[in-house]
């Protein structure tokens, strides 16, 4: 690795180092998730399964939705946003909570993929150790 980043060779961070380099790593794909679709944040709609199948069939099914398969596939993460829509936010503001809970998993897989165990990410503690 070092030889093909030759700028990290002698690059030993410590503890709170590499928190802060994850944390702004994080902050910066954050940031460049939303500039690259800014509309989707300023005026929220659902998007193609989102509403069609998802929401509709949660609104039908109730909570045996979440485990229904669509197109062969369980869409666990989907179906779980349409539940907490469905249960916890009035219908005008479901495109809006899609995209908040959208940036929420985007989160949680950053704090995964970046190792993060502590700094902005920590509200999403999870018992399971992914090593």
């Amino acid at each position: 690795m070092s030889k093909l980043i030759p700028l990290f060779e002698n690059y030993n961070a410590n503890g709170s180092q590499r928190k802060f380099l994850a944390c702004a790593s994080a902050c910066l794909a954050i940031f460049i998730i939303a500039v690259r679709r800014i509309d989707q944040i300023l005026n929220p709609q659902l998007w193609a399964e989102d509403g069609v199948i998802f929401l509709q069939e949660q609104l039908s099914l109730g909570f045996s939705a979440i485990f229904t398969p669509y197109a062969g596939y369980l869409h666990l993460l989907p179906r779980l946003n349409a539940f907490i829509m469905d249960k916890f936010i009035d219908i005008q503001y479901v495109p809006a909570g899609y995209v908040v809970g959208q940036c929420h998993q985007d989160k949680a897989f950053l704090k995964r993929s970046l190792n993060i165990q502590n700094g902005f990410a920590s509200i999403l503690s999870c018992p399971i150790k992914w090593r």
